[in-house]
């Protein structure tokens, strides 16, 4: 399968980054899920606090889509390397674009995740995917998808992984610094332009 967005919105996300964030930033969305719905498998707000914190003061900027039901919802994570993106959350054609227009996606597994799945030019990161062996989800993920503990999705490239591992910040850290070593990324001195970063 493969998923691309249409040329028009992505020419919209560039535009959308480029103002709202600017050139020389190393630009990473990072998609919260803060759903009532089996709310243990929402994203650890504090932990993604920390992974922001620590960024504070570099060149990396973080673009937060909320989930549906918090979307305009006073800000869950803070910090002046932050920019919220409601238009993200209302426009799936518009996410996808955004998806592969910036630097470096992060999530936890949940449905928004299946944009980077089906776009090779996507860079992923998906946290919490369920590994304990006794658990239904680890269980439906074999069944449904054929994944078991430490695979990633048929098709994904170099830059795009599975964590097989809770959200929390030293996991997360450990991993967006390893991606960004990969991709080139250096902290703190200014970035290839985002819109380079699909080429």
């Amino acid at each position: 399968c493969s998923l691309r967005p249409p040329l028009r919105q992505l020419d919209l996300a560039r535009r959308w980054l480029e103002r709202n964030v600017g050139p020389g930033k190393t630009v990473i969305s990072l998609t919260l899920r803060e759903s009532p719905m089996q709310a243990e498998r929402n994203s650890k707000i504090e932990e993604w606090q920390k992974l922001i914190d620590h960024y504070r003061g570099t060149n990396v900027v973080f673009v937060v889509v909320r989930d549906f039901f918090t979307v305009y919802q006073k800000p869950a994570l803070t910090g002046d390397n932050v920019v919220e993106c409601p238009e993200a959350v209302l426009n799936i054609l518009f996410r996808s674009a955004l998806y592969e227009a910036v630097d470096l996606n992060l999530f936890v597994l949940n449905g928004p995740c299946c944009l980077c799945f089906f776009n090779p030019r996507t860079r992923y990161l998906v946290f919490g995917v369920p590994s304990d062996p006794e658990s239904d989800r680890t269980r439906r993920l074999a069944f449904r998808d054929g994944l078991e503990p430490g695979d990633h999705v048929k098709g994904a490239g170099r830059f795009q992984r599975l964590v097989w591992e809770a959200d929390e910040f030293p996991i997360i850290r450990r991993e967006v610094e390893h991606m960004l070593s990969v991709l080139d990324r250096p902290i703190d001195t200014p970035s290839a332009s985002f819109s380079d970063s699909g080429s």
